[in-house]
């Protein structure tokens, strides 16, 4: 058959019997379109409210991020809960020039601790174990509350650490008279497992 009379044959009719003639579910194709356009790039730096956090066994849920800057040294800190809301507890992450994570949870004032005290970097006992002052600063703070509304508030901090400095002990004075302590150690990140919330 000549070549011309090949190309303008008309098709036989199974020549078709394999070739989808439908056109594509848009609803399909929507869903995948917005599949790829969400966060898959979540890290212990830049994590929000609503997002997931893994820490030994247990599922939590950003409950609210706390947003700390001292002239241009910023540091976050993230507080987390599970599903119950019965276990909690915070991720304090600054990245000096390597990223620090500490698990802290809040406690009671230790005995005999004051303002006043903090102030004269006076050591003191918590749980049997000697602190040692480390440092102190004042912090512009944004927090980012779980219905995405923001705050911001002014802290003055005090920090110490044990002997060995595998546990840390801070205070923050929000206002004029709100003082809170809290306490913990540090972390490696590849103890977490990070997912983004909806």
């Amino acid at each position: 058959m000549p070549v011309l009379e090949w190309l303008f044959e008309k098709p036989r009719r199974d020549y078709f019997d394999n070739v989808r003639t439908e056109q594509p579910d848009k609803k399909v194709r929507y869903e995948t379109v917005s599949s790829v356009d969400k966060r898959t790039d979540v890290t212990i730096m830049n994590m929000r409210v609503g997002d997931y956090v893994t820490y030994r066994g247990i599922d939590y849920y950003l409950r609210q991020r706390y947003i700390y800057r001292a002239g241009s040294y910023e540091w976050m800190s993230y507080q987390l809960s599970d599903s119950s809301k019965q276990n909690s507890l915070w991720l304090d992450v600054e990245d000096d020039d390597e990223i620090n994570i500490e698990i802290t949870e809040p406690i009671s004032i230790p005995e005999g601790v004051t303002v006043e005290n903090l102030k004269a970097k006076r050591p003191f006992t918590y749980n049997g174990e000697v602190f040692v002052y480390d440092e102190h600063g004042y912090a512009q703070v944004k927090i980012e509350k779980e219905d995405k509304r923001w705050d911001s508030e002014t802290v003055k901090y005090w920090d110490y650490y044990n002997k060995d400095e595998t546990k840390f002990l801070s205070l923050e004075l929000w206002g004029n008279d709100e003082l809170e302590a809290s306490t913990g150690y540090p972390i490696k990140d590849f103890e977490l497992d990070i997912y983004p919330g909806s």
